[in-house]
């Protein structure tokens, strides 16, 4: 998001059954303040990750 924007859950699944099918539709959606990044600066994608 923009500084300053703001968002809920729920108004971006309805964002996204608006705009993709029903099964790409995600379940749940989580908010994090910054995405973990390497010294590159690329996302680690496996430290977003949360055990099952």
């Amino acid at each position: 998001l923009k500084e300053g924007a703001t968002a809920d859950a729920e108004a971006l699944r309805a964002l996204c059954r608006d705009k993709v099918a029903s099964y790409k539709v995600p379940e749940a959606i989580e908010f994090i303040p910054a995405l973990p990044k390497s010294p590159t600066g690329k996302i680690l994608k496996k430290d977003m990750r949360t055990p099952q």
